[in-house]
């Protein structure tokens, strides 16, 4: 059931994202044609210069394993990263992250943060797992995740999941 998870989020992560430069149309399209060794060499590289799309990428490999090692840690590193910039991608894997207590403590109201603003982008896979998770949510809680997304949007998406409650 976690695998299809994962190449569920896969594929909607592909149907979601934008690349921005001819390289990342390149690890978009390995990823796509499911060279994910070659997907990951190539995200890394733009990842590491501060691609936001690249960075997300690479974050959903660390978190699935494909085409490289998995590693929570660096899954959150590089999703964080690419949320902060507003990526929809990493917004959305970074609440996956956080609502499965991935490399990140277990938070559903962070989760459902991360959710909320992948949502309002038009991330139609964020929208679905909002909805969801606004169903098994507490009011409050809903209330609350939705109160910090409007912080975290107006202060550019930095230091969001640090936010005080």
């Amino acid at each position: 059931m976690k695998h299809i998870a994962h190449i569920f989020v896969a594929v909607l992560y592909c149907l979601t994202s934008t690349a921005s430069a001819a390289p990342a149309d390149q690890a978009q399209a390995a990823y796509k044609n499911g060279d994910f060794e070659k997907s990951s060499k190539l995200a890394s590289v733009l990842a590491e210069k501060g691609d936001a799309e690249a960075q997300a990428l690479l974050g959903l490999q660390y978190k699935t394993g494909e085409g490289i090692e998995q590693n929570d840690r660096l899954a959150v590193r590089w999703s964080r990263a690419a949320a902060e910039q507003g990526s929809p991608a990493g917004q959305l894997t970074l609440a996956t992250l956080y609502a499965q207590g991935s490399g990140v403590p277990h938070d559903m109201v962070i989760a459902y943060m991360w959710l909320e603003l992948s949502a309002a982008q038009g991330n139609q896979e964020a929208v679905s797992a909002r909805n969801v998770a606004r169903q098994r949510m507490a009011a409050g809680d809903v209330k609350l995740g939705e109160d910090l997304a409007r912080k975290c949007s107006a202060g550019l998406y930095r230091n969001c999941d640090k936010s005080e409650r």
